[in-house]
């Protein structure tokens, strides 16, 4: 992105780190997000794999990966950018070999 949309150092915290292709002042919203995630994976994984994940697959891993390591679940929500709860309960689980420990 940086290449397409350059940005100086002075604007920075006013620039989406993600903007839209269109328009560098407006933050890529979940449409064209999930469009270029499946694009990305399709060409690394094949489409078969690529069927199988989604954008929030990422937040998902990150939360169960975070619960693994033992971090709170005011932390968890803050760092996937969750607001209810219950989405943690859904989303944050511990692998099964985890639960040996």
């Amino acid at each position: 992105m940086g290449l397409r949309f350059p940005v100086s150092d002075a604007e920075r915290r006013n620039v989406p780190l993600f903007p839209d292709h269109s328009v560098t002042d407006e933050p890529l919203t979940h449409g064209p997000a999930d469009k270029e995630f499946r694009s990305v994976c399709t060409a690394a994984l094949g489409d078969e794999r690529a069927r199988q994940l989604a954008l929030r697959s990422i937040g998902i891993f990150a939360a169960c990966s975070l619960l693994a390591q033992g971090a709170s679940r005011p932390l968890i929500m803050v760092l996937c950018r969750w607001t209810y709860a219950a989405s943690l309960d859904i989303y944050a689980r511990l692998r099964p070999e985890d639960y040996v420990h």
